[in-house]
């Protein structure tokens, strides 16, 4: 990555969040710290206003330890004039180990908060006892932290640090456990605190390595850059992952890495984290890094000064460090973690990183002889090598603006993160052709689709030029067939990897999106999905595939204990069920060339029902009636308000039920005695229930019935049909539908009906007709009734 550290654009609110710091010299360790100082009254030292132009602020005369302190402001580090205030408090005692020693008292400094655009410089008088090492530190007096600060320069008179803030009272800071926030003041300030340590003890106290752990607290994915950081966004990968270590690992209860990432199998494809990709590409740029003062803070480095800085500060803090790398005499940079700092003498030693361009690898920077051995390593994962000289320990939040990192995160809980300003991601568009509809719609994160195809349309939203690629769950590239995706029968696990160039012409795909889909092609199904019926009785299911393999095994099992009944190319099954109950149907369909598992599907059936249910008395059942009030208008001009059609009971046949349809029919001849005048009368009833067995499905009835009066006769031709009735079972246990008003239209969906009068004819001997009258409209009214009953 090309302007890798230490300048900053700020001007963000602040995030209050917890952060920890890690303990155990010698092994990881996640133990908050915990320092307590003793100290004596605070008392103010100097106060001075600087201009945006620039200034110093110095010491003098005060007759105290800080006299020849000197803080330098660079020019346009702030928008508008600044007030600094500095005080102190004597240290009379603290927690720490008794090899290090305080070599000034607490010194305080608050100039209104916020971060600068440049690093000031703070020169702070010390006294430093031969053969000892000295570091600077910001403490937290809430929760006992030590966090090192960049060092510049070191005399046995003095040390100068480097920082862009003096805001630590309200940086974000989690304790143990993650409880929440805590605020130390309402006011910002930093104070701060230089410590000193026998170098012949401090390389006593071994190998210091912190809790932060590759593959482990990084990234999953490398660092390729993005369309908003197309040089790299290893800083951003960097401070991410070291906020999130700090901040949040305790409070969310996981670990970093893979943590945001969809992908089916992250190892196949790490850059399908959405959200992480975004956030350590947005922070990049929310840094605004540019080259300008790297080379006149880093050159001013040495390394022994350097090595010793990460070792002091690591044993002292416990904690993981923000590493900067350069090539001597070129601006461009790199950025990792510093986890922890080996040695074998005060000449030899290393330091363990984390590089982005190498996630999951423990990698180190060898120091041989006083001085760090070139680590060679690109700009981006995929750059040229570059050797890189110039080590800089940048430390943790000096530099950083760490609550907007804090903001950051806030968007990637809300998934917002790469479409909020400022420096957001182009907008990503994702449709295919539904063939149902036969129209482009927005593709949501799952759906079915019947067809073994998806038409994809999509674009990168004001990208000068755009990529899209697809990819299966392994990481492998799904080729497109005349402008298709294929689909696999069933469950299509997809990703949508949107590529895009900033710049028309530009060379290089820049990561834009990655969205995984779930689309499932022809669902398999059982029809039918529900079937009530009673024991003995055969019953019949079909699956319902869409498109199948030409090798297709179906496995159906019945939920009875019977044998598994597998069949191959043929999707239909039948089933006796011995004995009542509630039965699960389980289907599974294979391609049985490459025994692959397609798809499973489950219906239900209801064997032997309670007898409450109403076929368990239709067939007890031997006639049936139904009447109706509305308005009839026949083809004569004629109307009814009623119209009563009962069965007589003569010669009745049963209703009987298979399981699927009820049917009842009789036929009866005549002539009767008075009252009755009935030559003949034939009758048929038919229907079908749902499987809840109280709910008819369909409902048919037709008969023909003949009154003779001498040699004339009416003959009557009824026929009903209804749909969607809903049965009521009446206490008595008797069959009993009623239907009222605005209900009966719907229900009874055919009503026809003729009435045929013949007369004979005396002098001819033939029968003529003589009336025809026809049903021609039904008005179902307000006051409209259906009732239909068994007997």
């Amino acid at each position: 990555m090309r302007n890798a550290f230490l300048n900053f654009t700020m001007g963000l609110a602040l995030l209050l969040l917890f952060a920890g710091c890690q303990s155990s010299p010698t092994s990881p360790s996640e133990t908050p710290n915990n320092t307590v100082f003793t100290m004596g009254d605070k008392t103010s030292v100097a106060t001075q206003a600087i201009a945006s132009a620039g200034g110093k602020l110095t010491i003098s005369g005060t007759q105290t330890k800080l006299d020849g302190l000197i803080l330098t402001v660079p020019d346009t580090a702030y928008a508008g004039s600044r007030t600094f205030s500095v005080s102190s408090a004597a240290i009379t005692g603290s927690t720490l180990s008794a090899d290090l020693v305080a070599l000034t008292p607490l010194i305080t400094i608050s100039n209104g908060g916020g971060y600068a655009t440049n690093p000031m410089t703070i020169q702070i008088p010390i006294t430093l006892p031969t053969g000892s090492f000295a570091g600077a530190f910001f403490y937290n007096e809430t929760t006992g932290e030590l966090e090192p600060i960049p060092v510049t320069a070191e005399t046995s008179t003095s040390i100068t640090i480097s920082t862009c803030h003096f805001s630590t009272s309200t940086l974000t800071s989690r304790m143990s456990g993650g409880k929440g926030p805590i605020i130390q003041s309402g006011t910002s300030y930093s104070d701060i605190v230089i410590l000193a340590m026998d170098e012949a003890k401090l390389f006593a106290v071994g190998n210091q390595i912190t809790g932060f752990t590759p593959g482990v607290d990084d990234w999953e994915f490398t660092n390729m850059g993005s369309y908003i950081a197309p040089g790299g966004h290893c800083a951003g990968q960097s401070l991410t992952s070291m906020w999130y270590y700090y901040q949040q690992k305790s409070v969310e209860g996981h670990a970093l890495n893979a943590y945001l990432n969809t992908n089916p199998n992250v190892a196949k494809y790490p850059s399908a984290n959405h959200l992480g990709y975004r956030f350590a590409s947005m922070v990049q740029r929310d840094m605004d890094f540019r080259g300008g003062l790297q080379a006149k803070i880093f050159q001013s480095l040495n390394p022994s000064l350097t090595f010793k800085l990460f070792l002091l500060g690591t044993y002292v803090s416990k904690q993981p460090q923000y590493v900067g790398l350069l090539q001597s005499g070129d601006s461009g940079g790199h950025a990792m973690v510093c986890f922890g700092v080996q040695y074998t003498d005060k000449l030899n030693g290393k330091l363990l990183i984390e590089d982005p361009n190498h996630p999951g690898e423990k990698r180190e920077i060898d120091y041989v002889n006083g001085k760090f051995q070139p680590y060679v390593t690109g700009l981006r994962a995929d750059g040229a090598a570059v050797d890189f000289d110039v080590i800089g320990a940048l430390a943790k939040t000096a530099y950083v603006p760490w609550d907007q990192i804090g903001l950051r995160w806030s968007q990637v809980k809300a998934k917002t993160i790469g479409s909020v300003a400022p420096h957001p991601f182009p907008g990503t568009l994702l449709q295919y052709r539904d063939p149902d509809l036969n129209q482009v719609v927005n593709m949501p994160t799952t759906f079915t689709i019947n067809s073994d195809t998806l038409e994809v349309h999509w674009d990168v939203i004001g990208a000068p030029e755009a990529w899209m690629d697809a990819y299966a769950s392994d990481g492998t590239v799904i080729d497109y067939q005349n402008n298709k995706l294929p689909l696999q029968y069933g469950k299509n696990i997809i990703g949508f990897f949107f590529q895009g160039n900033p710049k028309a012409g530009g060379v290089g795909h820049e990561w834009v999106d990655f969205i995984w889909d779930t689309i499932y092609s022809n669902q398999l199904a059982i029809d039918p999905p529900t079937v009530t019926g009673q024991p003995g009785v055969a019953y019949s299911w079909t699956a319902s595939a869409g498109s199948t393999p030409s090798n297709a095994r179906y496995e159906w099992k019945f939920g009875d204990g019977t044998p598994l009944v597998v069949k191959t190319n043929d999707g239909t099954a039948s089933h006796t069920f011995a004995q009542a109950g509630t039965y699960t149907i389980t289907l599974s369909l294979y391609d049985n060339a490459k025994n692959q598992l397609l798809g499973t599907a489950t219906a239900t059936a209801t064997i032997g029902a309670p007898a409450s249910h109403i076929w368990d008395s239709l067939h007890s059942y031997s006639s049936w009636s139904f009447w109706c009030g509305g308005t009839f208008t026949l083809s004569d001009g004629s109307i009814f308000t009623t119209m009563q059609f009962p069965m007589h009971l003569p010669s009745v046949i049963p209703i009987t039920w298979n399981g699927t349809v009820f049917t009842g029919s009789f036929a009866t001849l005549g002539p009767y005695a008075v009252p009755y005048n009935y030559d003949s009368e034939i009758c048929v009833v038919t229907g079908t229930l749902l499987s809840d067995g109280i709910t008819i499905k369909s409902l048919s009835f037709s008969r023909r019935f003949v009154e003779r009066y001498g040699l004339d006769s009416t003959v009557e031709l009824i026929d009903v049909t209804l749909s969607n009735a809903v049965g009521v079972l009446l206490p008595s246990g008797r069959p009993y539908y009623y239907w009222t008003g605005g209900d009966v239209k719907p229900i009874v969906s055919n009503l026809n009906y003729i009435q045929t009068t013949r007369t004979l004819d005396q002098s001819t001997g033939t029968f003529n007709t003589t009336s025809v009258k026809s049903l021609t409209s039904v008005d179902w009214g307000a006051n409209s009734y259906f009732t239909v009953s068994f007997k």
